[in-house]
């Protein structure tokens, strides 16, 4: 499942090398290599992160990479329970509908799919 994941950011990226990605994903990005979404030892919150990893995929292979329809499906299905982990989804979702380019799908995607490598 690992690689799959590191196959589709290696894809994700390489597609999306031209065009510009909001700061806000960076900043996402950087919490989850940081290791600041859940607390040390809140196996409920790297539970839910996991979850949300696996639905967030599962959107985008349905939806077959349609922006609106994969972000709809996401927010809707893929709501997380934990605090920590719903913080870090509500931030997410927030950038995602600030990020008006064509790659924010491929973006939104990516981070989960980074989540997942790191959890």
């Amino acid at each position: 499942m690992k690689l799959i994941a590191f196959l589709l950011i290696i894809a994700i990226t390489t597609v999306n090398a031209s065009q510009e990605v909001p700061q806000c994903v960076y900043d996402l990005l950087d919490k989850a290599k940081n290791n600041q979404i859940c607390q040390q030892g809140d196996t409920a919150c790297i539970s839910d992160l996991r979850s949300l990893d696996q639905c967030s995929l599962n959107c985008l292979n349905q939806n077959q990479n349609k922006q609106p329809q994969t972000f709809n499906c996401v927010k809707s299905n893929c709501k997380p329970t934990n605090p920590s982990a719903q913080a870090y989804f509500d931030d997410l979702v927030k950038c995602q509908s600030t990020a008006q380019t064509s790659s924010s799908v491929a973006l939104f995607s990516m981070l989960f799919a980074l989540i997942f490598l790191l959890i």
